[in-house]
């Protein structure tokens, strides 16, 4: 009996996708390319219920790689879902992820395998985003707005994380045993610091986490993320997860409401004074910390009001939701 060599590859790369046509080809191409041996890798897409051309273009690069693309349909809509969804079909000793709008380095795989010889008991891992801009760099996005964008480069050496350190999304991979063990990512928070309860979830099991800045990936910026309103939404957004990321792991570590309001002012009079008064500028960074802070008050607010949709966040041993405290 012949035995496929592609039944047991030693990574499994998962794309998860949703009305990305457009950039799928070049996630695709740059994976296909890839230095590493052809038959210790597969590729597998899972569509999050598209309604574009994405069907089409994993079929036509399916014609030229049929063993090594597999496509999913996961008609539920959510990141982690998807992920999971990934992670349940993959055959691959090790999964690792990629945006679908990303664009890997040729040695990317081969990259991640110099850190395991480096780290030979790691569990799980990530490499260097850098951004490519659609269009010109705006002025006010200055460097530590970076990293909102997916943007990550904390060293030049292989090292190991140390949370709250993490790997992104967008960028890293995990054992399949590993992810099993833990659960895969929680599917109940709903875009909202997924990576992060992931990552913290191996912390606590004690899981090492290494990184690599050879395994690098391209993370494609289209010129809708490169204006203030996004940022700003984006702030709300990041604030609001922040305390549904305690609700799971640490309610205690809750802020209190009236502590949040007074520094929310104290950071307004500041702008404002050095505005006024000592004419100095400010950068735009300022005004997504105040979004931040802004979403962490709303999502204290919402846990104390909106319990059906904060029940779903907590442990099912956790106490009754506390009101918000003064």
């Amino acid at each position: 009996m012949l035995v496929n060599p592609m039944d047991n590859p030693k990574y499994s790369v998962i794309i998860i996708t949703r009305n990305r046509a457009r950039f799928l080809p070049k996630v695709l191409e740059s994976l296909i390319a890839q230095d590493y041996k052809n038959e210790k890798y597969e590729i597998i897409i899972v569509d999050n219920n598209s309604n574009d051309d994405t069907t089409s273009i994993v079929e036509h690069f399916k014609r030229e790689e049929a063993n090594k693309i597999h496509y999913v349909f996961e008609p539920k809509i959510g990141m982690s879902r998807a992920r999971n969804m990934g992670a349940a079909v993959a055959r691959g000793e090790i999964l690792v992820f990629i945006d679908d709008d990303a664009i890997a380095s040729t040695h990317w795989l081969s990259d991640y395998g110099f850190l395991y010889e480096m780290f030979p008991d790691i569990d799980a891992g990530g490499g260097k985003i850098e951004l490519l801009f659609q269009s010109r760099r705006p002025q006010w996005l200055s460097d530590e707005l970076l990293v909102v964008l997916g943007y990550l480069n904390i060293s030049d050496k292989e090292m190991l994380f140390s949370f709250p350190k993490h790997p992104f999304g967008g960028n890293f991979f995990v054992k399949k045993e590993t992810f099993m063990q833990v659960g895969g990512f929680n599917e109940n928070l709903r875009n909202s610091n997924e990576e992060k309860a992931f990552f913290y979830k191996l912390h606590l099991n004690k899981y090492n986490v290494g990184y690599s800045p050879k395994a690098l990936v391209y993370h494609q910026i289209p010129t809708s993320r490169l204006r203030r309103v996004f940022f700003i939404k984006r702030g709300f957004k990041q604030g609001m997860a922040n305390i549904k990321f305690d609700s799971i792991f640490d309610p205690t570590e809750i802020p209190r409401i009236k502590k949040e309001f007074i520094q929310l002012l104290l950071d307004g009079l500041i702008i404002i004074t050095n505005i006024l008064f000592y004419r100095k500028n400010f950068s735009f960074a300022q005004i997504y910390y105040l979004c931040i802070r802004c979403g962490q008050i709303l999502g204290i607010v919402m846990r104390r009001f909106a319990k059906n949709e904060y029940r779903s966040y907590s442990h099912t041993n956790e106490a009754s939701q506390p009101s918000f405290r003064i």
